[in-house]
């Protein structure tokens, strides 16, 4: 909010607080209430963005007077395209609202499939290990009736699981998000360039609705059927979008008359939906087929075999072999079916498939509907939509003739797939899964969904500027028209990709996480079946169990290992950023407004180069996970581009700056891409030994298993211990993502690949003029290596220092972990030397002359350009800064979830191996023959695996790294918007007084700050995760200047001595309070993580050495290992699920936040010059919305004191060990283990995680859509005051809704009724005279309110009933799981103290209320019931937001009836007709005393 408010003018800045009067009191508040993540301040003037639209031939005084035509919607019945307009705007608000809903029900669905399918497999996979015991023991009630309750359990879960097909759910939403980003950005191309019509609002409402339909939110009553009788593709366009043509496209092309179309291309366009036809979409037809059948066969299966095999426990031990093996063997099954359907995303898949098959219908669709338009004029033009197949089919337009062609001829390449039909001699059209595109036939060029300021703005707003201080620049021609259509339509494509690659890369990321959960619990439980088997004596069921388990693990870790899940993740991230960097590359071209064919060109051999490195589909197009050498990846056209970017004398180029690239490459070989090229081939050698070693291991003890039993001390091992170093060796490979560490090596050693060959081409090129501009050269090179321009001239002085005295030692171009120095690899001279070569003294001389003097340098270089020259200069060098920027954000965000991902995988795998280890020493103590040495070897090596990778683990603190990530990704995107602002601010400077220099010098501190505070690589620059004491964070430059643009004409520019005040105590607030407290936090989190980080593999260790002293017949080592196993587990689940390092580093940022706040106060009230400080009143607006206080709450803040130990209370209390335990160390582990259970799930229940995650995705969702109201606002150009104050009312009172900290100000989980959210301000009661005097103005008429008044009534009487009956029985059940879970785990602890005694009950008790603790826990957390919860009562609130608005709007004068009619319908998911029935409908029934009406008024919820 802060960020946007700081474009007003000083004109709008005295109507912000001149009213205000600050109250004294006699006590002090904190300054802030929440430990809000610290705000990155920007003293660089701010803008929104939408509002620098691109409208054709506008300069922006035109764009701004157009734009105040559009303060008053009534105002709008003069001049019909302003009201369209506005109704345009009222479309995006509620497009971008669903968006966000999409993304949060994906996110709920997703972890469902996660949460789920790990529960029910541990839950059916110790129900079959219960059984197993059972049946070796004899028949044992306990275990009879435990076993048949959890089969039972997971029977019931399994049923509704595969009803409702959670990954397929997720697919769905994450297809409707993006197709409604793509809506979002067409809507907002067509207001950018100012030619909306009412027949296109129409359009875009049936658009909405069409999506709605397609891809409904709601579970229950509308969702989508998922196990239909055949495979039918995906519609999500509305039926008539094909059916309309517009009348008003123009050619873009010479021959008008033609408007681009040529019979040729009719043929060949013809012939290209023959392709599809017959090879797309009847493959995908076929693919479908065969997902849906396999779907349809698992989902029927799973609950089949554990139904069977709940039947089958309750005939365990009456001495029939078959009765025994039952259980057993369709337990084991169950698991594997379990795993394939679920872990596999089977779903999901068919998904995928129908919507590529919906894809290539709507293609065919929209050619056959362009083609059936006898009037060229009122097709698209020709040429262009050409291209737009093209692109579409990832083919250039010539590949695209050849395919056009394939009718005729058998030889036809694919773009992005070769693959060759068995049957056929014809190529797909194409041939990977492309999810499908929305309206292809548009003809209005695409920008991205969210509006940046390279999208709207300088192709007319900048041009004035570059005309000035350009000469060769013009304004552009019908052909640059032609061109800039051209782009925008790569532009789209590039967007759209994007979005494709991000859902193929979740779905991959899923297999990784899933299949590795499930494959490890397979194994160990088949190694636990194996050790069972080996302690109590030969039995078939269970020799055949273990083998059929092991058998399942090494056939799907064949698969796995084959596909290498996280490195196809990590292809798909890097793809992403690929794009994203090209995109901002394009929307920089654009943004500059100097448009040519040649950057079409390159455009479009960039996308089709990226296409090739990386493909989207699995099979046949697949990139070698194993190759026989390590080679950096190419990702980028052979031919070389260079990009004009400036002229001056040499267009910035000099000897000096030839020497020193030549330098920084001879840099770039021998260190860094020798040292990636090693570092790659380590990791591919690991990677393929780990990939053959897996499977072979779990094949091994599969073999192994037929000879359990027999007497031989050697065949038990076997089974035992190739099982367990099977697990290890998983959870080394696929836990430790050693085939994305290969990936992320093979990128980076293309990136150096790519900066040599970019800097010896432009070096080869003799004609200056054609390369890109010296200087803005040197700063990308500096700024992709993250370093400044004079970091890099040292670099390049000393390695030639280091090179002319023999010395090979030299740092790294990049600061990156580097373990050894390297040869020198002699450089390649350049074959078109442009200067006169000078010996090596000389070379020193010049490189030392330069290093450190930035200004010296321009100085000597530019002495013949012009000032307005050297400005646009400079905005191309911002411009290379933001790009710089850009792509920071997607390394951090990749390198955030590379690091998430190894939190959640090793901890579950180091668990499980822990307690299967403690598990096998504990049934080692009940044997005493010769398979007991077995047993102890495995628990041994179990434990010792366990140790060296918690020590890996808790070393590097995998949550406190992605935390990081996670930080560095929100500044840098701060920081990026500060430079949008920044050079906006530039282009419409008036303000002779900015130095432009000084700016930019500013922007690349920030960079380079943020730089070292967040450091990408592991190794060598981590950061220190276990310090002396608590530091906060700092990522910001150590002497920030404030860059204001002060255009104030106030002598006092805001300030006074009462303000002044105000600061320096809201100061003494924060030194004496929130800084105290937070260090406080800071220092109790490091303590307490630097304890569990040494005692989990302390007492993983102790364990190790417990079970190898159990192996020389010491007892005692037996209860070591099993006592000391069990609380290493706990240790581990409480540090790294607990995620304590995360904590830390949050409570640091944090820290870090007050620390940044406290120094820029005291560095503005030293600057003794008002006029230098920036304006008062925003700077006071600031800080109140930083401390999330209005400007009253915080001038009071200084007189409100409250102590912080009072206000933040711990309410966690950890459970105390029972007294009296018995000695026998198996029943002291399940006691322990039963009680840190108990434990843990009272906190886990007392604070609802699931419904804390929905929380913040609502409150996302919301503050993002208040984003979207002040975009709106500002872009119509009606902003006041009076919007001004309800826009930092809505902040507060979303503030207040969802708060950030956990402790002392959480929303209680347990409410005594259920309530609907309340997010927005409550309204003051109306004053008569505001009161509407008059029903026909305003849009406004009798009929219309009365429509209202009947939607009310329906939303009152069904929504919010319904929504309200359904949150209050969530509620109540939630209730009795979140007690009934560590109740059951109480009682279990207890009954396990007793076990030792001999009686029965006591064993029952026991495993029966472990037993349904498991499955409670499964059911509420696995099921999110929380978050569920919070799901009503989100909606509940929806419902009460619509009632009090259309209440206040009946009775009180405000937005226009028309609008506000058509915004209601959106929220409802109706078109105004709907609305209008659904009232008839109800009035009918009031008043003719009908039943009432069965239809809700929400078609969306």
């Amino acid at each position: 909010m802060a960020s946007l408010l700081q474009n007003y003018s000083s004109s709008s800045l005295t109507l912000i607080s001149s009213s205000i009067r600050r109250s004294r009191t006699t006590t002090v508040n904190a300054a802030i209430h929440v430990p809000k993540l610290p705000i990155f301040p920007s003293s660089l003037p701010k803008t929104n963005l939408l509002h620098h639209t691109l409208m054709k031939g506008s300069t922006t005084t035109q764009l701004t007077e157009k734009k105040r035509v559009l303060t008053n919607y009534d105002d709008c019945n003069d001049n019909n395209n302003n009201k369209v307009v506005v109704q345009l705007y009222a479309i995006l608000e509620a497009v971008a609202d669903r968006i966000e809903m999409h993304q949060n029900i994906g996110d709920q669905r997703d972890n469902w499939n996660t949460l789920l399918l790990n529960s029910i497999n541990m839950i059916t996979l110790t129900a079959t290990t219960m059984a197993a015991v059972a049946a070796t023991t004899g028949p044992l009630l306990a275990l009879k009736l435990s076993s048949a309750l959890l089969f039972s359990a997971a029977t019931g879960m399994l049923l509704i699981m595969n009803k409702i097909q959670p990954s397929q759910l997720t697919e769905e939403q994450r297809n409707a998000t993006r197709y409604l980003k793509q809506l979002q950005s067409e809507i907002q191309t067509t207001l950018a360039l100012g030619n909306a019509t009412e027949e296109y609002v129409k359009s875009a409402t049936e658009k909405v609705l069409a999506l709605d339909k397609a891809f409904p939110l709601p579970l229950l009553g509308a969702m989508l059927e998922k196990f239909p009788s055949k495979f039918e593709p995906a519609v999500w366009w509305p039926s008539t979008q094909f059916q309309r043509k517009s009348s008003n496209k123009k050619s873009q092309n010479n021959n008008k008359k033609m408007n681009g179309w040529s019979e040729e291309l009719e043929v060949e366009l013809r012939e290209i939906v023959e392709v599809v036809k017959r090879k797309d979409s009847e493959d995908y037809e076929r693919l479908g087929n065969i997902a849906l059948k396999m779907n349809k066969a698992l989902a029927i299966a799973g609950p089949l075999l554990t139904g069977v095999a709940a039947a089958g426990s309750a005939f365990l031990g009456n001495g029939n072999s078959w009765a025994t093996m039952v259980p057993l063997v369709a337990g084991s099954l169950a698991a594997a079916i379990n795993t394939l359907e679920h872990g596999g995303q089977v779903g999901m898949v068919f998904e995928m498939y129908r919507n590529s098959a919906g894809f290539f219908k709507q293609l065919e669709t929209s050619i056959e509907s362009t083609l059936e338009e006898s009037d060229l004029e009122r097709r698209e033009n020709g040429n262009l939509f050409e291209m737009k197949v093209a692109m579409k089919l990832g083919r250039s337009v010539s590949h695209y003739l050849m395919a056009s062609c394939a009718y005729y001829s058998v030889q036809v390449s694919s773009a992005l797939l070769s693959y060759h039909s068995s049957k056929r001699s014809v190529n797909a059209a194409i041939n990977v899964p492309k999810l499908p595109r929305i309206d292809f036939t548009s003809s209005v060029p695409k920008i991205p969904s969210k509006p940046k300021l390279e999208d709207f703005s300088f192709i007319d707003t900048a041009t004035p500027l570059l005309d000035k201080n350009l000469n060769n620049q013009v304004r552009h021609s019908n052909n640059n028209n032609k061109v800039l259509v051209e782009l925008y339509a790569i532009l789209e494509a590039v967007a759209d990709r994007i979005e494709m690659h991000q859902n193929i890369g979740d779905q991959r990321d899923n297999w990784n996480t899933l299949l590795l959960n499930s494959i490890n619990m397979i194994t160990l439980a088949a190694t636990t079946m194996a050790a069972v088997a080996a302690a109590t004596g030969p039995s078939l069921a269970l020799k055949l169990s273990s083998a059929l388990l092991f058998s399942a693990a090494t056939g799907m870790l064949l698969i796995m290992n084959k596909i290498q899940p996280s490195q196809l993740t990590e292809e798909q991230r890097n793809a992403t950023r690929y794009f994203k960097q090209l995109q901002s590359e394009i929307q920089t071209t654009l943004a500059l407004g100097n448009v040519t064919e040649e950057d079409v060109k390159n455009a479009t051999e960039k996308v089709l180069a990226l296409d090739k490195a990386f493909p989207l589909p699995l099979l046949g197009a697949m990139l070698e996970k194993f190759p026989s050498k390590f080679e950096p990846a190419v990702w980028w056209p052979s031919t070389t581009q260079f990009q004009k970017k400036g002229k001056m004398m040499n267009n910035g180029w000099s000897e000096e700056l030839e020497v020193e690239l030549r330098e920084i490459v001879e840099v770039v070989k021998r260190k860094d891409s020798e040292d990636y090229e090693r570092l790659g081939n380590i990791a591919l050698k690991t990677n393929k030994a780990l990939a053959i070693a897996g499977p072979l291991l779990t094949g091994i003890a599969a073999a192994g298993s037929a000879f359990l039993g027999n007497g031989n001390s050697w065949a038990t091992m076997v089974p035992l211990m190739a099982g367990s170093l099977a697990a290890v060796i998983n959870t080394f490979e696929h836990g430790g993502q050693v085939g994305m560490v290969f990936e992320m090596y093979r990128n980076s050693a293309g990136f150096f690949k790519q900066l040599e060959t970019s800097i010896e081409s432009t070096l080869e090129e003799s004609d200056l003029e054609k390369r890109e501009n010296g200087e803005l050269f040197e700063m990308k090179v500096a700024m992709k290596l993250g370093r400044s321009v004079s970091q890099l001239r040292q670099l390049a002085s000393k390695s030639a220092s280091c090179r002319m005295e023999g010395i090979t030692r030299v740092n790294c171009a990049i600061n990156v972990p580097k373990a050894s120095t390297r040869k020198l690899v002699k450089f390649k001279e350049t074959t078109a030397p442009l200067f006169e070569k000078k010996n090596n003294d000389n070379i020193i001389k010049i490189l030392h002359d330069n290093e450190d003097d930035d200004d010296a340098y321009h100085r000597k270089y530019t002495t013949d350009s012009s000032e307005a020259t050297n400005s646009t200069i400079t905005i191309h060098e911002l411009y290379a800064v933001l790009e710089a920027v850009s792509e920071r954000i997607e390394m951090h965000n990749n390198m955030k979830e590379q690091r998430d991902n190894w939190n959640t995988l090793l901890l579950n795998s180091i668990n499980m191996i822990t307690l299967t280890a403690s598990t096998m020493a504990g049934v080692a103590a009940t044997t005493h023959d010769g398979s007991s040495v077995a047993l102890k070897l495995s628990s041994a090596l179990l434990f010792t695996a366990a140790t060296g990778m918690l020590l890996v683990m808790n070393k590097i603190q995998p949550s406190q790294l992605a935390e990081e990530q996670r930080n560095a990704t929100r500044l840098f995107k701060q920081l990026h918007s500060q430079i949008q602002a920044t050079i906006i601010a530039l282009v419409n400077n008036n303000n002779n007084n900015i130095s432009i220099e000084a700016v930019k010098g500013a922007i690349i501190e920030k960079v380079l700050a943020l730089d070292k505070a967040y450091p990408l690589p592991l190794l060598g620059a981590m950061l220190e995760k276990f310090p002396s004491k608590f530091e906060p964070a700092r990522w910001w430059p150590n002497n920030p200047n404030n860059n204001n643009n002060n255009n104030s004409q106030d002598n006092n520019n805001g300030w006074n001595i009462e303000l002044e005040r105000e600061m320096r105590e809201v100061m003494e607030v924060v030194k004496r309070n929130d800084k105290e407290e937070y260090e406080r936090l800071g220092n109790l989190a490091l303590k307490m993580n630097k304890g569990l980080a040494i005692s989990g593999p302390l007492l993983t260790g102790i364990a190790a050495v417990g079970c190898v002293a159990f192996l020389g017949g010491d007892n005692n080592g037996g209860m070591v290992g099993v006592v000391a196993g069990a609380m290493a587990a706990v240790v581990n689940a409480i540090e790294h699920g607990g995620q304590v390092g995360m904590v830390f580093e949050m409570y640091r940022n944090c820290g870090g936040f007050f620390q940044q706040l406290e120094e820029r106060v005291e560095a503005t009230l030293e600057e003794n010059d008002l006029n230098k400080r920036e304006n008062g009143e925003l700077f006071e607006m600031k800080m109140a919305l930083q401390l999330g206080r209005s400007i009253i709450a915080s001038s009071s803040s200084s007189s409100v004191f409250c102590s912080s130990s009072q206000r933040i209370k711990s309410s966690i209390q950890f459970p105390k060990l029972p007294n009296g335990v018995p000695s026998s160390y198996n029943y002291i582990s399940s006691t322990l283990l039963f009680s840190a259970a108990t434990g843990m799930m009272l906190v886990v229940n007392k604070i609802q995680p699931s419904q804390l995650a929905e929380e913040q995705r609502n409150a996302t969702r919301l503050f993002k859509q208040l984003q979207s109201q002040i975009e709106t606002t500002i872009a119509l150009g009606n902003a006041n005051q009076e919007d001004v104050k309800k826009a930092m009312e809505k902040v507060l009172a979303l503030d207040k809704a969802y708060p950030l900290p956990l402790l002392g100000v959480m929303i209680e989980k347990f409410p005594s009724k259920f309530e609907p959210a309340v997010w927005w301000p409550q309204q003051q009661p109306l004053s008569p005279s505001s009161k509407r005097r008059s029903g026909r103005r305003n849009g406004w008429n009798e009929g219309l309110e009365r429509e209202l008044k009947d939607v009310l009534e329906v939303v009152k009487r069904k929504d919010m009933e319904d929504y309200e009956r359904l949150g209050n029985m969530v509620l109540k059940i939630n209730k009795s799981l979140a007690i009934a879970g560590p109740l059951l785990s109480g009682i279990a602890a207890v009954g396990s103290m007793f076990v030792s005694e001999g009686s029965s009950w006591a064993a029952m008790v026991t495993v029966m209320a472990g037993a349904l603790a498991t499955a409670v826990n499964a059911l509420e957390h696995g099921g999110q019931v929380g978050m569920v919860s919070e799901m009503y009562r989100n909606t509940g609130g929806f419902f009460r937001l619509l009632e009090d608005s259309i209440e206040e709007e009946v009775e009180e004068e405000r937005e226009n009836g028309e609008l506000f009619e058509m915004k209601v319908a959106l929220k409802l998911g109706r078109s105004v007709s709907q609305l209008r029935q659904l009232a008839k409908k109800s009035a009918y029934s009031r008043v003719e005393g009908t039943p009432t009406n069965d239809e809700f008024a929400s078609k969306i919820f």
